[in-house]
């Protein structure tokens, strides 16, 4: 099927198709003016990723 005719419940389902190949993904935050990236290790359940941090670091300032 040629990609530009995929349904949104096709793409859905590869989406879901990649996050389950691997359990780690690169997130980037912004705070206090700076731009930091680290690899995180996640779950997913369908199109939702969960990841675990604590409140005082650095990259849960950049997502709140």
């Amino acid at each position: 099927m040629n990609r530009a005719t995929l349904s949104i419940d096709e793409k859905k389902r590869e989406i879901i198709a990649l996050f389950e190949k691997s359990k780690h993904m690169v997130l980037a935050t912004c705070a206090d003016g700076r731009v930091t990236a680290r690899t995180m290790s996640y779950v997913n359940k369908g199109l939702e990723l969960v990841f675990g941090t604590d409140k005082n670091f650095l990259k849960a300032q950049g997502l709140f």
